[in-house]
């Protein structure tokens, strides 16, 4: 069964996400994926999140904990108190009954930033500062998933040096980045392009760094995020037309209406660049397929985005039909790798589930979770993996030839009663 390691379904608690549950559940169903993992959720919001979580069917869930009120974790350190940081940050995740631990926009809770080494306000702490001590704190608690980093400068075009320089900075720790494809922005004779193949680099080099891609597909969604600086560009870019929901500890999410065009050159160089770090990045264990759902767009994209990465010749026409500046300015067109069934398994199922720490998820293995999606091989991927021949959950049959047959209650998962692998 598919494992979606950062998709945003129920983090929030909002009425939009409530609204969309039971829908949510079956559609991951038909398309063969078992087990979720939301990457979005205040220690405040954990009560709401986890009952809608419980409410989506077919697939068994996890939270990530957000990394918050992120000034109580300055201050410790601040004092190089690692014991007490230790400490907060295993009451945060333990308290919200998450898997583990997310750092969003390091320092930027309680100081505008550009870059990892400008000094906070009211703390002689730096964001790189930061990274490194979480990052330690949660490699110490041997929690099941390195620390999930939501990166600096997401969004803008210094966001591939940023991206560059984290990766550096981390020196071998372990931590998986999500949605990179917002992060591989750079700036050319004052215009907009992707940096992925440079980014994609560097992961290359760095084999203690995962990711997932967070693919943009053309059309109407929804972005939801607990960025702030993110939040105000996209207050910009949308005209304020969203709203915020509140979170706790001053914090909230923020949500918007959004739109993907093939006519804009900017939304055409991000469609490019997450289809470039997919294919530049070498190893499928390292990159993961995901939308950032619903802020890349839906989830519903995946057999889009595989067949994309399986047939170069769907790619190249998908790639005529996007804004010519962006085709002029990206490598996509040269780039001749196909990826192989093989690789799609390891990216879309034992890729994210041996990061994730999920021991009995993503293989056949001797008493693993009897979650399998089986499907008709043929030339046409997308159909090929939008429509099962049949999905089984828990060792029921839950999906044949694409339609759901049965529902079914799945699990939670959490750092309390994760077997370790």
């Amino acid at each position: 069964g598919g494992v979606d390691i950062h998709t945003h379904v129920a983090g929030a608690g909002s009425q939009e996400q409530l609204a969309q549950a039971e829908l949510t559940g079956m559609l991951y169903g038909q398309m063969g994926y078992s087990t979720l993992l939301d990457p979005a959720l205040y220690p405040a919001q954990s009560s709401p999140a986890h009952k809608l979580a419980q409410k989506i069917p077919q697939t068994d869930k996890g939270f990530l904990a957000i990394l918050s009120p992120q000034a109580e974790a300055l201050r410790l350190i601040e004092k190089k108190d690692w014991s007490a940081l230790k400490n907060f940050i295993s009451r945060i995740v333990t308290g919200s009954m998450a898997h583990s631990l997310k750092l969003v926009n390091p320092g930027g809770e309680v100081s505008p930033y550009s870059g990892i080494d400008k000094r906070l306000d009211r703390f002689s702490v730096t964001p790189r500062s930061m990274i490194t001590a979480v990052a330690d704190v949660v490699t110490s608690l041997s929690l099941p998933h390195p620390l999930h980093l939501h990166l600096n400068d997401t969004g803008t075009t210094a966001g591939y040096k940023t991206a560059i320089a984290t990766i550096g900075l981390l020196e071998g720790r372990e931590v998986h980045i999500p949605h990179m494809q917002f992060s591989t922005y750079g700036e050319k004779d004052k215009k907009v392009i992707s940096m992925a193949p440079k980014v994609a680099d560097e992961i290359n080099a760095n084999k203690n760094v995962s990711i997932d891609i967070g693919q943009v597909i053309f059309g109407s969604t929804v972005t939801i995020t607990a960025d702030n600086e993110l939040a105000q560009r996209l207050r910009h870019v949308t005209g304020n037309s969203g709203h915020n929901i509140e979170a706790g500890h001053g914090c909230a999410f923020y949500m918007t209406q959004y739109e993907y065009s093939s006519a804009s050159v900017m939304n055409s160089m991000q469609w490019t660049a997450g289809l470039e770090l997919a294919l530049l990045v070498n190893d499928p264990w390292q990159v993961f397929i995901s939308t950032d759902h619903p802020n890349g767009g839906l989830f519903t994209a995946y057999p889009y985005i595989i067949n994309l990465l399986m047939n170069k010749d769907f790619r190249d026409e998908e790639f005529s039909r996007i804004h010519p500046k962006a085709q002029n300015n990206s490598p996509l067109k040269n780039i001749s790798r196909e990826y192989s069934l093989y690789e799609i398994a390891i990216a879309t199922r034992c890729g994210p589930a041996r990061r994730l720490g999920l021991a009995n998820k993503g293989t056949l293995k001797t008493c693993a979770d009897a979650d399998i999606a089986i499907y008709k091989k043929g030339d046409d991927f997308d159909g090929m993996f939008r429509n099962p021949a049949w999905v089984i959950k828990g060792g029921e049959i839950i999906v044949k030839d694409g339609k759901t047959v049965k529902r079914v209650e799945g699990k939670m998962f959490q750092l309390a009663n994760q077997e370790r692998d």
